[in-house]
Formats: structure tokens, C-alpha cells, sequence
């Protein structure tokens, strides 16, 4: 599987488990209809940024299996940038 699908699963599957919960947080509380919105959004992103924390920590500190809570095993790899010299960015008379 491709690293970009690596990466937008394990990026999907947070904002869909972070949105189940702040959804079952909210079924027990009562608010204002002007205050839903605001403090909504402000959970569910809270539930997102909380379960991705956690979920990584667990697959680095405790077992790498935990990522499979993320959608995928494993994270994405990637390629390190080639590294640039002087040389390449010289001009054929030797300036930079």
C-alpha cells in the first residue's frame, strides 16, 4: 500500500473515532442550542488530537500493534531528502 493512503487512513481513522466519542460525550449533556456548535466542534477536535496522542504513544512506548488502532500497522515511510552541496548550487564559473 502506498505511503499517501498510509498516511490519509491513519489520519481518517482518528477524526472518525474522535467524532464517535465526542458524539457519545454529548448524548448525556444539555446545552443551549447557540452553544452546541461551538462547544461541539471544540470536543470533537479535542477527542481527535487526544486519540491519535495516545493511540501513537502506545505504538512507540508499549507495542508497535497499537497502530492498527490507527487503521494501518504501520506509519507511513518516507524518503530522506537528498542532501544538497555547495557544488549543486554553483554556477558553471564556481559562484553560488
Amino acid at each position: 500500500m502506498g505511503d499517501a493512503i498510509v498516511a490519509l487512513i491513519r489520519t481518517v481513522v482518528p477524526a472518525i473515532v474522535g467524532s464517535a466519542i465526542a458524539w457519545l460525550i454529548a448524548q448525556g449533556v444539555d446545552l443551549d442550542a447557540d452553544d452546541v456548535e461551538t462547544i461541539g466542534v471544540a470536543v470533537v477536535t479535542i477527542c481527535i488530537g487526544l486519540y491519535y496522542f495516545l493511540v501513537t504513544l502506545l505504538e512507540r512506548k508499549v507495542n508497535p500493534a497499537f497502530g492498527w488502532l490507527l487503521g494501518y500497522a504501520t506509519p507511513p515511510t518516507y524518503p530522506s531528502p537528498r542532501p544538497t552541496t555547495v557544488d549543486q548550487v554553483q554556477d558553471n564559473e564556481g559562484h553560488l
